[in-house]
């Protein structure tokens, strides 16, 4: 394995003195761990384990003037693999930048992103295909805009683009995704607030797959959120999505979430039923729940639960699963220490595949240079 190289940032970490003052607002962070996954491709049967290598170094920029807040970041996930030949070595940077402006009545805010990620990783979240360790390339732009029109009610419009492409192997679908929506809200009372929602969507093939049939997606929804205690939140919605393309059809679409924030027990449940898009071409339809358990067992120290389940109903029907549980120490006020294990399952016609990864990590975060 190609490892002596990773170890230098952080050694220059340890020993470097302080920065001087700027007058932005500054972040650093470098995450480096060592990692044993069982099963990396989730083969059903002759599956093959590696050890994994990680470094992962970020930079947070802020700045504020005024009305006006711009940030940035940037981060780099290297990955060196102890077998070529069912995980590669990877490299994959990512790019953030953000402005928003804020005034009594509402706010505006522009992003733009570029990500580079494993289609191991992307494809089984987004349409739980088991893909060949390619390279998914995402570059997005979006604008939020949110306005209050009275005291109770407020309107809010949300648009984006997305240029996905894929490099490396793999039988993926480059495309453009253009989604616009825009949401009118009332405050009821201090708990409650009601919402109406229309969004529409347009998938378009790119690259190879240009002048293929493109898929548009569109619907109305209606939902609440609901302050339950002063600790519990809830969002409900329900509505409908019709989806035309190379067939069309119309389904239920829902969600629902409730969080909870206490000063030791924080969690996230939420499910939802959705169609997003996706590099198997068009939009991938699913029912997913997801949860969140954290709990401060001291000052110093967290453990927490992270999971998710997915039944996909699009040509890929099969579900997937995932378990983390984690812990994390403080050690300094700068550096910290982090394990976990992870379950991961594929279950379709044939047989059930799975994978154990167990990490262990450490991370010097230092919030202000």
């Amino acid at each position: 394995m190609r490892l002596a190289g990773l170890a230098g940032p952080l050694a220059l970490l340890a020993v470097s003195p302080p920065l001087p003052a700027s007058p932005f607002q500054q972040g650093l962070s470098v995450t480096s761990g060592l990692e044993y996954d069982s099963n990396p491709t989730l083969a059903a049967s002759n599956d093959q384990a590696v050890w994994r290598v990680r470094l992962a170094p970020a930079y947070r920029l802020k700045w504020v003037k005024g009305a006006d807040e711009w940030q940035a970041s940037a981060r780099l996930d290297a990955e060196r693999s102890s077998d070529q030949s069912v995980s590669v070595d990877r490299d994959d940077p990512s790019l953030s930048l953000g402005w928003t402006r804020e005034n009594p009545l509402g706010a505006l805010s522009l992003r733009a992103g570029y990500v580079e990620a494993s289609t191991r990783v992307t494809e089984l979240s987004d349409t739980g295909e088991l893909a060949p360790d390619a390279t998914r390339t995402e570059m997005t732009l979006d604008a939020d805009w949110d306005r209050s029109l009275s005291e109770r009610l407020s309107l809010g419009l949300n648009a984006g683009y997305k240029d996905v492409s894929y490099q490396g192997g793999g039988s993926f679908t480059d495309y453009d995704n253009i989604d616009i929506g825009l949401t009118l809200s009332y405050l009821l009372d201090e708990t409650r607030t009601p919402y109406l929602s229309l969004t529409a969507s347009r998938y378009e093939p790119d690259g190879d797959a240009a002048g293929q049939p493109s898929s548009r997606q569109y619907g109305p929804l209606a939902g609440i959120k609901w302050q339950a205690t002063e600790l519990l939140n809830v969002d409900l919605n329900t509505g409908l999505s019709r989806i035309n393309g190379e067939t069309s059809q119309t389904q239920w679409r829902s969600l629902a979430s409730v969080s909870y924030q206490g000063e030791r027990l924080a969690s996230d449940l939420g499910y939802q039923r959705a169609a997003g898009a996706s590099g198997a071409g068009g939009y991938a339809e699913s029912d997913r729940i997801t949860l969140d358990l954290r709990y401060a067992y001291s000052d110093l120290s967290d453990v927490g639960v992270t999971g998710s389940w997915r039944k996909n109903r699009s040509d890929l029907a099969n579900t997937t699963t995932s378990l983390v549980v984690w812990a994390s120490r403080e050690l300094t006020e700068t550096w910290s220490l982090r394990g976990s294990f992870q379950i991961k399952e594929e279950k379709d016609t044939g047989p059930t595949a799975q994978a154990a990864v167990w990490m262990l990590s450490v991370s010097y975060n230092r919030l202000e240079l």
